[in-house]
């Protein structure tokens, strides 16, 4: 998805700061909906807007690159034509017919670092979240930014209750965005995307909720525990760990979220990462990856008894 605007059209401001607390729904009504370009300053030097048609260059030069068109629907190759309709016909089209809001995810100097949507809006307060990076913005952490931000703004300022995030399975960069922003796995859905040339695609889904909390909800009780794994014996990670957890898992890894390292019991040797995302007595799901083929064995252990404890000890729905 890329971006747009009219020009000569006055912008109407909202100002989106955001928190760790839960977000709490408004009810939706006609006069909910922006029926003008909108801005979201999110910080000093990010701000999400309509986009213009001074943007168009810089959208199809982001649009060129492989994994844009690998992983979204804009058309391949991307034409300086492609933007302009996308600009200057799609995106106010979306906001009028109140189906989607696109945005331009701009710096302090007002250029373009990607796109950021809220979309398939369908009237019963539910959405979905789209959103790429350019690739000369990337590293920055713009996109969980940009997620965050526009997440609080469609439950606080549409009213909506429930976006969904998808991408194609393996998209892993998508999915550390969608974890990081705190949306929680739903499964793997067959078929679930038509991809370029009408081929269906399997995707990953998941979901973020208006009382959701942004950030992760284990306390360290629940998850300072060593569980055994046949062979292997699971060790809460240590801030010493996360630089072996971050080359498995396609999660972001810090020393205070639920991840576990698989150790063979014999060596104390790490194997494999296995990460429990989600909310005690809530949904969630379980990461497990190896450190290399040879130890696959490790990350399936690991995920089996991450599985079982998140089930039996914390009362989680696990997909």
């Amino acid at each position: 998805m890329p971006g747009s605007d009219a020009e000569g059209v006055s912008t109407l401001w909202e100002t989106c700061p955001w928190c760790d607390g839960p977000m709490t729904a408004q009810q939706t009504s006609p006069d909910d909906f922006p029926d003008r370009p909108v801005k979201i300053d999110l910080s000093a030097d990010l701000q999400l807007r309509t986009p213009e048609p001074k943007d168009e260059p810089e959208i199809t030069r982001a649009c060129a690159d492989p994994d844009i068109a690998t992983y979204t629907e804009v058309p391949a190759p991307y034409t300086p034509a492609h933007a302009r309709e996308y600009v200057q016909r799609v995106v106010p089209a979306r906001l009028h017919d109140r189906s989607a809001v696109i945005l331009t995810v701009a710096d302090a100097a007002d250029d373009v670092m990607g796109m950021v949507s809220l979309h398939d809006l369908d009237g019963f307060h539910r959405g979905a979240i789209g959103f790429w990076i350019a690739p000369w913005a990337r590293g920055r952490g713009l996109a969980v930014a940009s997620v965050r931000g526009l997440v609080r703004w469609g439950f606080e300022r549409l009213g909506l209750t429930h976006i969904t995030w998808t991408a194609l399975v393996g998209n892993l960069a998508s999915l550390r965005v969608a974890q990081a922003a705190g949306f929680v796995g739903e499964g793997r859905l067959s078929g679930g995307v038509v991809a370029h040339g009408g081929e269906p695609r399997d995707c990953w889904t998941a979901s973020i909720f208006a009382a959701s909390p942004l950030v992760g909800p284990f306390s360290r009780p629940e998850v300072d525990v060593e569980i055994a794994a046949g062979m292997w014996q699971l060790q809460p990670i240590e801030a010493a760990e996360v630089g072996f957890a971050e080359t498995v898992l396609p999660v972001p890894c810090n020393a205070t979220q639920a991840i576990w390292i698989a150790k063979e019991i014999t060596t104390a040797e790490p194997q494999a990462a296995v990460a429990l995302l989600g909310q005690p007595g809530g949904r969630g799901w379980v990461l497990s990856a190896p450190r290399d083929e040879s130890d696959r064995q490790a990350a399936v252990a690991a995920r089996d008894a991450v599985t079982r404890y998140g089930l039996r000890a914390l009362g989680m729905d696990l997909l």
